[in-house]
């Protein structure tokens, strides 16, 4: 799990060129892996300048998507939520 200030993440997803659409994201309360529970966040990210979902059949294949493709394979935590990329 890596701690994170929203902050942080925000920047670090600029830098590839990826942002959270926010109004596409959205919180709620893992409880599908028990007995672990959690409070999580589903983060829709899409391309800055195109504004594509980065997995869309039509968005970019480029060096930062495969930077962005390792980020998701990690575990954030944002004030006790995790960020779900």
């Amino acid at each position: 799990m890596i701690k994170i200030t929203k902050k942080e993440l925000n920047i670090i997803l600029d830098n590839l060129g990826y942002k959270i659409a926010e109004k596409d994201s959205f919180n709620y309360i893992n409880k599908g892996n028990p007995p672990e529970i959690w409070k999580a966040r589903a983060c829709y990210i899409i391309e800055k300048d195109a504004g594509k979902g980065f997995a869309n059949i039509a968005a970019r294949r480029d060096d930062n998507f495969r930077a962005l493709q390792l980020l998701r394979r990690e575990d954030y935590e944002i004030k006790g939520r995790r960020y779900e990329l």
